[in-house]
This record gives structure tokens, C-alpha cells and sequence, in this order.
């Protein structure tokens, strides 16, 4: 393949109208600049410039060739503007990976504020709950939460998230309101997850921790739908504050066990090595961190 760079050094010796001028406007030696337009015309096969001792001449391929080398110096000077753009202001695609239920209780509101200020970035979120590789996927960051794993990406704490314990008033007009998180064992249990297997809550509460295992009578890998099997009057499900908070304004959920407080998970925005964080990413995390109000 041919050299780029001596594409370029070609066509500024041409628009400079000899060797020596167009070392002096590069800073190069003359030496080195006719030594790589030697080796193009080697290259190539062909002679590009007829020389003489005070001039030089295009050859008619020479010609040919030197607009040819004018459009690579000009798509070179574009890119280099076009990053050079990118690293002043904020700009361009920017991919994030969010878990399902995030995405639909707050991004959309977040992305739409963040456009506002910043027109010039257009963000693709991908909603899933898998785990994604940011780098191997070609992701910007990611929204997460919980214990982060052990990993070379940067975290960013964003805010946090608690459990409830909710139920319809329709289901509570049916069975006896759980007092202790240990009465909870003997209603029906909606829980987040994707087999019915038990799970352990640590309650902390007026009379210390306490450690509860729970059999799931339904699970779910939806906070929405668990929400909406306590709305319905199943039974009693733990879902996050966020999910519950519209429906327990409303009279829809009442939250049990209020003394009793499960723990607080962190959210955290992860991203790879800031050492050449863009001006895209470093705005969102920040619009993200002044807010605040990212939770799960």
C-alpha cells in the first residue's frame, strides 16, 4: 500500500514549486523530503516530476496522481478537524448499555433534558439486564447497580436504591397486615427473579437485624410486573422505591414493615479507563451526577 504521508509530501513539494521550499514550510530536511518523493515514483512505478536545476515539472501521470494526493490531504485535514471538534465541545453517538427497568422509570426524562443542553450528542440506549462488555460491544458506559464486580471500568455513584414492602389495600383488607418482617412467611410472595427458589432479606428494625428467607410463590425478572401483581391483590412483593413511589402516592400500594429498612444499593454509572474520556461521555456523567435522581 502506498505510503499516505508521502501522498501528502508529494503534493505540498508540488504546491510549493520545488524540494527546498516545501522542506522549509514542513521542517523537515530537504534531504528526507526528496528521499520520500524517490521512493513514491519507485513505488509506483513512474516518474511524477520532471526535474531540471531550477524548476520542477509535473509528468502527465504526475498530474493525475497529484490530484488524487490533493483529496487525501483534504479528507486527512477534515478528519483531523472533525476529532479535533469532537474533543472541544460534546458531540457525536454516544451508546449506553441500562438495565430494562431503569430505562423506561427514567432515562427517556433524563436523555430528554441532556439533548436540550447538548444538541450535538445522539444517544442510542440498549435496554437489557444482561451484563454487557463495554469494550468488546463498543459501549460509551453503562448504568448499573448493586455490588459492582471486581473490573478494570471506572464507577461513578449516582444515587441509590432500597427495597419496599408493598401490597394492594384490597389484598391487606383480606389477610392480616404483617407486623414483623417474619409474618411475611406466612403470606403469598411475588420476588424479582427468574426461578422459584428461596431468598434471604436482611431487615435492620427496632429490634435489631433480623435475617428472613422467603419462598417465592411467583417470581419475575420485571419490577413492573411484580408491581403489578401486588396492585392486582396476589399477595406481597419487595420492589424498588422508585417502582412504588406513583402508586403509593396514589393509594394503589401501602408500604409494610415501615420501621424495618432493608439495605441501600448503590447506582453507579461504569465506564472503561477515563484517560481519554470524551467530551460526550464526561458531559453525560456529569448531567447524571447533578441530578441525582437516578435510581432503580
Amino acid at each position: 500500500m502506498i505510503d499516505l504521508n508521502a501522498m501528502v509530501v508529494f503534493a505540498r513539494v508540488v504546491d510549493a514549486g520545488s524540494i527546498s521550499a516545501a522542506a522549509r514550510e514542513m521542517g523537515q530536511p530537504k534531504s528526507t523530503v526528496s528521499r520520500r518523493v524517490r521512493q513514491l515514483e519507485e513505488e509506483l512505478g513512474v516518474r511524477l516530476l520532471q526535474r531540471t536545476t531550477r524548476s520542477l515539472k509535473l509528468t502527465e501521470l504526475g498530474a493525475a496522481f497529484y490530484e488524487r494526493c490533493k483529496r487525501v490531504e483534504a479528507e486527512a485535514d477534515e478528519a483531523e478537524r472533525s476529532v479535533s471538534a469532537g474533543q472541544e465541545h460534546p458531540r457525536g453517538i454516544l451508546r449506553i448499555s441500562a438495565p430494562v427497568e431503569t430505562g423506561l422509570t427514567r432515562l427517556g426524562t433524563l436523555i430528554a433534558d441532556y439533548s436540550a443542553q447538548y444538541p450535538e450528542v445522539n444517544v442510542v440506549i440498549d435496554l437489557s439486564n444482561r451484563y454487557v462488555d463495554l469494550v468488546e460491544e463498543g459501549y460509551d458506559l453503562a448504568i448499573r447497580a448493586g455490588k459492582l464486580e471486581d473490573s478494570s471500568l471506572v464507577a461513578r455513584r449516582l444515587g441509590a436504591s432500597r427495597l419496599l414492602v408493598c401490597a394492594s389495600p384490597a389484598y391487606l383488607g383480606c389477610h392480616d397486615t404483617p407486623r414483623t418482617p417474619e409474618a411475611l412467611k406466612q403470606h403469598r410472595i411475588a420476588l424479582y427473579g427468574n426461578l422459584l427458589q428461596r431468598q434471604t432479606f436482611l431487615f435492620r428494625g427496632p429490634s435489631g437485624i433480623a435475617s428472613i428467607q422467603l419462598d417465592p410463590d411467583h417470581c419475575a425478572n420485571s419490577m413492573m410486573v411484580l408491581r403489578d401483581l401486588a396492585k392486582a391483590g396476589f399477595g406481597i412483593t419487595l420492589i424498588p422505591d422508585s417502582h412504588a413511589e406513583q402508586d403509593l402516592q396514589q393509594g394503589l400500594l401501602v408500604e409494610l414493615l415501615q420501621e424495618w429498612k432493608l439495605p441501600q444499593h448503590g447506582v453507579y454509572a461504569v465506564y472503561p479507563s477515563p484517560r481519554h474520556l470524551t467530551p460526550k461521555v464526561k458531559s453525560f456523567l456529569d448531567f447524571l451526577s447533578a441530578k441525582l435522581v437516578l435510581r432503580f
